[in-house]
Protein backbone atom coordinates (compact mmCIF):
# COMPACT_ATOMS: atom_id res chain seq x y z
CA UNK A 1 0.00 0.00 0.00
CA UNK A 2 1.21 3.36 -0.90
CA UNK A 3 0.68 6.05 1.62
CA UNK A 4 0.18 9.57 0.55
CA UNK A 5 0.89 12.46 2.76
CA UNK A 6 -1.29 15.46 2.72
CA UNK A 7 0.56 18.65 3.28
CA UNK A 8 -1.25 21.18 5.37
CA UNK A 9 -1.23 24.72 4.24
CA UNK A 10 0.57 26.99 6.65
CA UNK A 11 -1.82 28.86 8.85
CA UNK A 12 -1.87 32.55 8.40
CA UNK A 13 -1.40 34.64 11.51
CA UNK A 14 -4.49 36.01 13.19
CA UNK A 15 -5.66 39.23 11.57
CA UNK A 16 -4.50 42.29 13.43
CA UNK A 17 -6.90 44.88 14.59
CA UNK A 18 -6.22 48.20 13.08
CA UNK A 19 -6.57 51.18 15.30
CA UNK A 20 -8.53 54.01 13.92
CA UNK A 21 -6.41 57.06 13.89
CA UNK A 22 -7.68 60.53 14.12
CA UNK A 23 -7.50 62.28 10.81
CA UNK A 24 -4.39 64.39 10.68
CA UNK A 25 -4.69 67.63 8.78
CA UNK A 26 -2.36 67.91 5.84
CA UNK A 27 -2.01 71.67 5.81
CA UNK A 28 -1.94 74.50 8.30
CA UNK A 29 -5.25 75.73 6.93
CA UNK A 30 -6.94 72.41 7.64
CA UNK A 31 -5.42 72.35 11.12
CA UNK A 32 -6.82 75.80 11.81
CA UNK A 33 -10.26 74.71 10.61
CA UNK A 34 -10.11 71.64 12.84
CA UNK A 35 -9.17 73.74 15.90
CA UNK A 36 -11.96 76.18 15.08
CA UNK A 37 -14.53 73.37 14.81
CA UNK A 38 -13.36 71.85 18.10
CA UNK A 39 -13.60 75.25 19.83
CA UNK A 40 -17.13 75.80 18.48
CA UNK A 41 -18.17 72.33 19.62
CA UNK A 42 -16.74 72.88 23.10
CA UNK A 43 -18.50 76.24 23.36
CA UNK A 44 -21.82 74.69 22.32
CA UNK A 45 -21.54 71.88 24.88
CA UNK A 46 -20.44 74.30 27.61
CA UNK A 47 -23.47 76.45 26.84
CA UNK A 48 -25.75 73.42 27.14
CA UNK A 49 -24.34 72.43 30.53
CA UNK A 50 -24.67 75.99 31.84
CA UNK A 51 -28.22 76.24 30.48
CA UNK A 52 -29.19 73.01 32.26
CA UNK A 53 -27.75 74.37 35.52
CA UNK A 54 -29.60 77.66 35.02
CA UNK A 55 -32.88 75.90 34.25
CA UNK A 56 -32.46 73.77 37.39
CA UNK A 57 -31.97 76.87 39.54
CA UNK A 58 -35.02 78.59 38.02
CA UNK A 59 -37.21 75.52 38.51
CA UNK A 60 -35.99 75.05 42.10
CA UNK A 61 -36.68 78.70 42.95
CA UNK A 62 -40.16 78.50 41.43
CA UNK A 63 -40.93 75.38 43.48
CA UNK A 64 -39.51 77.07 46.60
CA UNK A 65 -42.03 79.89 46.29
CA UNK A 66 -44.96 77.67 45.33
CA UNK A 67 -44.54 74.52 47.47
CA UNK A 68 -41.89 75.44 50.04
CA UNK A 69 -38.39 74.38 50.96
CA UNK A 70 -39.08 70.66 51.31
CA UNK A 71 -40.12 70.26 47.71
CA UNK A 72 -37.43 72.66 46.50
CA UNK A 73 -34.70 70.44 47.98
CA UNK A 74 -35.89 67.50 45.89
CA UNK A 75 -36.06 69.65 42.77
CA UNK A 76 -32.58 71.04 43.46
CA UNK A 77 -31.23 67.50 43.86
CA UNK A 78 -32.83 66.46 40.57
CA UNK A 79 -31.41 69.54 38.84
CA UNK A 80 -27.95 68.90 40.26
CA UNK A 81 -28.13 65.30 39.05
CA UNK A 82 -29.20 66.46 35.59
CA UNK A 83 -26.35 68.97 35.36
CA UNK A 84 -23.74 66.52 36.61
CA UNK A 85 -25.06 63.82 34.29
CA UNK A 86 -24.76 66.06 31.24
CA UNK A 87 -21.30 67.28 32.24
CA UNK A 88 -19.96 63.74 32.64
CA UNK A 89 -21.76 62.66 29.46
CA UNK A 90 -19.97 65.40 27.52
CA UNK A 91 -16.60 64.35 28.93
CA UNK A 92 -17.26 60.66 28.21
CA UNK A 93 -18.41 61.41 24.68
CA UNK A 94 -15.37 63.53 23.96
CA UNK A 95 -13.08 60.85 25.40
CA UNK A 96 -14.62 58.07 23.34
CA UNK A 97 -14.75 60.05 20.10
CA UNK A 98 -11.09 61.04 20.29
CA UNK A 99 -10.30 57.34 20.44
CA UNK A 100 -6.95 55.93 21.30
CA UNK A 101 -6.07 54.02 24.42
CA UNK A 102 -8.23 56.11 26.69
CA UNK A 103 -11.47 55.32 24.84
CA UNK A 104 -11.97 52.15 26.89
CA UNK A 105 -11.36 54.10 30.08
CA UNK A 106 -14.04 56.63 29.11
CA UNK A 107 -16.44 53.82 28.25
CA UNK A 108 -15.99 52.49 31.79
CA UNK A 109 -16.51 55.98 33.19
CA UNK A 110 -19.78 56.13 31.23
CA UNK A 111 -20.96 52.85 32.72
CA UNK A 112 -19.92 54.00 36.21
CA UNK A 113 -21.81 57.27 35.64
CA UNK A 114 -24.99 55.35 34.90
CA UNK A 115 -24.60 53.09 37.93
CA UNK A 116 -23.77 56.10 40.11
CA UNK A 117 -26.85 57.94 38.88
CA UNK A 118 -29.08 54.99 39.75
CA UNK A 119 -27.40 54.65 43.16
CA UNK A 120 -27.75 58.32 44.06
CA UNK A 121 -31.42 58.38 43.04
CA UNK A 122 -32.03 55.24 45.10
CA UNK A 123 -30.36 56.78 48.15
CA UNK A 124 -32.23 60.08 47.80
CA UNK A 125 -35.56 58.28 47.57
CA UNK A 126 -34.76 55.69 50.24
CA UNK A 127 -33.64 58.25 52.82
CA UNK A 128 -36.56 60.56 52.08
CA UNK A 129 -34.36 63.53 51.22
CA UNK A 130 -36.27 63.99 47.97
CA UNK A 131 -39.55 62.79 46.60
CA UNK A 132 -39.82 61.09 43.25
CA UNK A 133 -41.87 63.95 41.86
CA UNK A 134 -39.32 66.52 43.05
CA UNK A 135 -36.44 64.60 41.47
CA UNK A 136 -38.33 64.22 38.22
CA UNK A 137 -39.24 67.89 38.15
CA UNK A 138 -35.62 68.86 38.81
CA UNK A 139 -34.35 66.39 36.22
CA UNK A 140 -36.67 68.04 33.72
CA UNK A 141 -34.06 70.79 33.63
CA UNK A 142 -32.00 68.48 31.40
CA UNK A 143 -34.15 68.57 28.23
CA UNK A 144 -35.25 72.13 28.96
CA UNK A 145 -31.67 73.32 29.42
CA UNK A 146 -30.45 71.49 26.33
CA UNK A 147 -33.16 73.18 24.26
CA UNK A 148 -32.34 76.59 25.71
CA UNK A 149 -28.62 75.95 25.24
CA UNK A 150 -29.24 75.12 21.59
CA UNK A 151 -30.70 78.56 21.00
CA UNK A 152 -28.02 80.37 23.05
CA UNK A 153 -25.02 78.49 21.65
CA UNK A 154 -22.75 80.21 19.16
CA UNK A 155 -23.49 79.40 15.56
CA UNK A 156 -20.85 77.86 13.31
CA UNK A 157 -18.66 80.62 11.97
CA UNK A 158 -19.57 82.99 14.78
CA UNK A 159 -16.01 83.37 16.02
CA UNK A 160 -16.66 86.46 18.10
CA UNK A 161 -19.00 84.70 20.54
CA UNK A 162 -16.80 81.59 20.58
CA UNK A 163 -13.73 83.63 21.48
CA UNK A 164 -15.58 85.34 24.37
CA UNK A 165 -16.27 82.06 26.12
Amino acid sequence: MATTTVEEEPKSPAPRRRRKRRAQPSTDEQAAELRKAEAESAATLRTAVLAVAGAAVVIALAVLFVWGPGAAIGVACGGALATANLYVFVRVGRGIVTGGRKARFWALVGAAKFLGLIGVVYLLLRTGVASGLGLALGYAALPLGIAIGHFLAPRPGDTERTAER
